[in-house]
């Protein structure tokens, strides 16, 4: 008997550490946080808000814009989930597959991602959202991945300007 109660200690301590392991492995994947990628001329810089980039995968976003954040709305519930719906005022296309109009809304999930702030410039790299939430709304490919943010930051000679990499952009996409 003493042999059985033993096998059930041993196989539920592994469990919980399985399920401890896996809670790890997704708390640390979704915390990866700010890495600056892209340099300005005017001191300003682009960078990443969230994850690891893998540029291969989005490089075929849609919609590849820079703007400004504009308006964000207050917080909604779907599915006991939180949501927000951002005004975003574009200023350059960098490449689209229609035609756009000054300001679109995009659609953003409130607590899973980094949150995008309102008057702040990014170049985001966007699809169709197409469920049950909201209607002509676009979302951030891979959530934090397609999210840049443009700020103001010390120029260093080992990174490439935002004009450089936007023209970069543009010929990997010819």
């Amino acid at each position: 008997m003493k042999l059985v109660l033993k096998k059930w200690k041993i196989l539920i301590v592994c469990f919980v550490a399985i399920v401890f392991a896996f809670m790890t492995f997704i708390f640390y994947s979704y915390n990866n946080q700010v890495t600056i990628v892209k340099h300005i001329p005017d001191n300003s810089t682009a960078k990443i808000v969230g994850d690891y980039l893998d540029e291969d995968d989005l490089i075929k976003a849609p919609y590849i814009l820079e703007g400004t954040v504009t308006n964000i709305s207050p917080s909604f519930e779907y599915g006991g989930i939180p949501f927000v719906k951002i005004t975003f005022h574009i200023t350059d296309i960098l490449h689209s597959q229609s035609e756009l109009k000054d300001n679109i809304t995009i659609l953003r999930e409130q607590e899973m991602f980094t949150p995008l702030e309102k008057n702040h410039q990014y170049i985001l790299y966007l699809y169709d959202y197409e469920g049950p939430i909201a209607s002509q709304v676009k979302m951030v490919c891979g959530g934090n991945l397609g999210a840049y943010e443009i700020v103001k930051e010390e120029m260093s000679d080992t990174h490439q300007t935002i004009e450089e990499y936007k023209q970069e952009v543009r010929n990997t996409l010819k």
